[in-house]
């Protein structure tokens, strides 16, 4: 309900600009808990979530974005434009048994039994690993306040410096440099973003 304003004006904005086919959110990705956040390039930090019914648009890949379809059946980015608007995404804060039965699930797609008993653990406790995690000190939507409390007690135990895994020396440099900068090197976009 916070960025519902910025929404309604984008899309009045840019209604009548057939260049512009969809509205880039700007990603919280809360982790292990509804008060951390994860930073870092190993999360996405803008996605494409309202774009024009054009009949052209279809979800691409893991449906993270969308491709448009071409007249010749050849797919390209959807033309986006950055928006204030956020989406908040609470896919990580999830009971540690949901977790690992997300993992393995998700894992599924992409690999055989064998490489699921190697990788993905069995015990019903999910251990979270992230290179790092911000303290999120804003308002959640209301929405959001009954799973807020009721999640409470698992949330609580959520420990960011336990939760911290090393971080390999080319993000740690890259992350370093969009700290300084705000520019994400090697930043894969999902979009083609126009002003």
């Amino acid at each position: 309900e916070q960025d519902y304003d910025a929404v309604r004006f984008n899309l009045n904005k840019y209604d009548d600009n057939p260049n512009v086919e969809a509205l880039l959110f700007r990603w919280l990705h809360f982790f292990g808990s509804y008060n951390r956040i994860g930073v870092g390039r190993q999360w996405y930090r803008r996605e494409v979530r309202v774009f024009r019914n054009t009949g052209n648009v279809t979800s691409w890949a893991d449906a993270q974005g969308f491709r448009v379809k071409n007249s010749d059946g050849s797919m390209r980015k959807i033309r986006a434009v950055q928006t204030d608007a956020r989406i908040f995404h609470y896919g990580w804060v999830r009971h540690p048994r949901i977790q690992v039965a997300k993992a393995h699930a998700f894992q599924r797609l992409y690999h055989d039994d064998a490489w699921l008993r190697a990788n993905i653990p069995t015990s019903d406790e999910f251990q979270y690993y992230c290179f790092e995690t911000a303290p999120f000190t804003g308002t959640h939507p209301a929405s959001m306040n009954e799973a807020i409390e009721r999640d409470r007690e698992w949330t609580s135990k959520f420990d960011p410096v336990k939760a911290k895994a090393k971080r390999p020396f080319a993000v740690a440099v890259t992350d370093w440099f969009e700290k300084k900068t705000g520019i994400r090197v090697g930043e894969f976009k999902n979009f083609t973003e126009v002003a």
